[in-house]
This record gives structure tokens, C-alpha cells and sequence, in this order.
């Protein structure tokens, strides 16, 4: 019998605020360290997806939400271009929240950006630039770097 399949899970927070998304440049990372990203993290293992994306968002951005709050609007299944394992990213807009978003962890992040949707950096990490648009246009599920 083979191994079962295993993957690496994920979750994003997208936070929107006047047109402008919130993005964190990241810094002494292995994945895309300069680049901007939004708040995430690794989901621990017995951990449901919504309590990662509260406790990322508090350790990152020192920001909290209600669960009605945030809502599942786009998942990525792919495969890492740093270490070629299959990841499954959770993407989630925060339409509300409470507190100003800080950084938390300087030694992770450099800055926090507010850019326009519509004009995004080009140090925004690329991949991210499609979710926007797939959120945008309803699409839930998306897939990228399998041969």
C-alpha cells in the first residue's frame, strides 16, 4: 500500500480597506523574502482553518476578527517553487476587523503597504496577484505549477 497523499495547508489574510489590499514585505524568509504578501502562515496540525487565520493574523498584524467576519474566498492547490512540496492555500477576505494592522514580527516583515487593487506593486509576490483576480471574478478554486 502507498504512502497516503500529503500536503502542506495554508492561510492567507486578504484585508481590503477603500480599494486597497494590506500587504507585508517579507523579510529573512526562504519563500520570497523582499517580496510583499499578505498576512499568513502554516496551519497546525488539529487546527480548524479559521482559528489559524485568527491566530496568524494576531502574530503577524495584531489584528482580531469574528468568523463572520472572514470569509473562504479562493483555494490554491500547488506546488512550491521553493521545495517542490504540494501546498493547499486558503485564502481568506477580512471585510472587518479590530485594531490597527502593526507589525508584529519585525524580524518577518519589513513593512506593511496599502496598495490599490488595481495597481499593485511589482514586488507583490506574483501568484498573489492572481488570487486577487480570482477572487474578483467568484472563481473558488485555482491550480498552478503542475506539469
Amino acid at each position: 500500500m502507498s504512502e497516503p497523499f500529503k500536503a502542506v495547508p495554508a492561510v492567507f489574510a486578504i484585508l481590503i480597506q477603500d480599494g486597497n489590499v494590506l500587504f507585508g514585505r517579507r523579510q529573512n524568509t526562504e519563500h520570497m523574502s523582499g517580496k510583499f504578501g499578505f498576512p499568513s502562515g502554516h496551519v497546525d496540525g488539529g487546527e480548524p482553518l479559521l482559528e489559524a487565520l485568527r491566530r496568524e493574523v494576531d502574530e503577524e498584524i495584531g489584528v482580531s476578527f469574528d468568523n463572520d467576519d472572514a470569509e473562504l474566498k479562493h483555494v490554491m492547490h500547488r506546488i512550491s517553487s521553493t521545495d517542490g512540496s504540494e501546498r493547499l492555500d486558503f485564502f481568506f477576505v477580512i471585510s472587518k476587523w479590530q485594531g490597527e494592522p502593526t507589525i508584529m514580527e519585525p524580524d518577518k516583515c519589513s513593512e506593511l503597504s496599502w496598495q490599490p487593487k488595481d495597481n499593485l506593486s511589482e514586488d507583490v509576490i506574483y501568484y498573489l496577484k492572481e488570487v486577487l483576480d480570482y477572487v474578483d471574478r467568484d472563481i473558488l478554486y485555482s491550480s498552478r505549477n503542475f506539469e
